[in-house]
């Protein structure tokens, strides 16, 4: 895994977030509650709206904390 300080600044920079909200511990996203809280998916895949809002480079980090 990457160094997780420089992933925290990147996930900052694409999501407008802190990690730290939804990080909760090693290798440990909470996915569901940044996609209810940032996301948004609903009813559809939240890789696809990832990459329609923010591009596939954050797919491939959103990827790298999983």
């Amino acid at each position: 895994m990457a160094d997780i300080s420089a992933l925290a600044v990147q996930f900052q920079d694409v999501f407008g977030v802190r990690l730290s909200k939804y990080w909760l511990g090693p290798y440990r996203l909470d996915i569901t509650k940044f996609d209810d809280e940032v996301i948004h998916s609903g009813d559809r895949s939240m890789k696809d709206v990832v990459r329609e809002k923010y591009g596939p480079g954050a797919v491939e980090l959103i990827e790298a904390l999983l």
